[in-house]
């Protein structure tokens, strides 16, 4: 099992990508590196921006499970209350991150009286039609949006 403790500061997403980016080539999981990294980079946004009781660090545990790989997220403050009252609500009634979540994640559960978010995602056995659902919600999450795309002339 991985661990790894994330401060609240201007460095923490690129450690956070440097870890996932690792953690996934170091297991042959380069296919799932976007299906994995979107999830949990958005649950661990989402507890350092909780507008009432945001968290200054989080720890991000990982390991194999018999479904394939989980992580665990744990806040140092019940900042995944809110996160509860949406996950079994449908994605596009979400909040962004959380429908992002939601939609990759093939399951997601919050313990520790909102301490703990445990994202598993199956590593063998995706139905092809979840394969190609899961790269539409990342084709259409990284989209260029009309205020980013870039303008060619020729």
């Amino acid at each position: 099992m991985d661990k790894i403790v994330i401060q609240k500061d201007e460095s923490y997403i690129r450690k956070l990508e440097d870890f996932l980016a690792s953690l996934c080539y170091d297991n042959h999981l380069d296919k799932y590196h976007a299906a994995i990294s979107v999830p949990v980079m958005n649950i661990i946004q989402f507890a350092f921006d909780d507008s009432q009781s945001g968290s200054d660090f989080v720890t991000l545990k990982c390991g194999y499970c018999k479904e394939g790989l989980f992580f665990k997220v744990t806040a140092s403050c019940n900042c995944f209350q809110s996160v509860l009252s949406n996950i079994h609500s449908t994605p596009a009634l979400s909040p962004l991150p959380i429908a992002l979540v939601q939609m990759l994640s093939d399951e997601v559960s919050v313990l520790d009286e909102g301490r703990t978010v445990q994202l598993i995602f199956h590593l063998a056995g995706i139905p092809v039609r979840e394969m190609y659902r899961r790269m539409e919600v990342l084709e259409s999450f990284y989209a260029p949006t009309p205020d980013t795309a870039v303008l060619t002339t020729k």
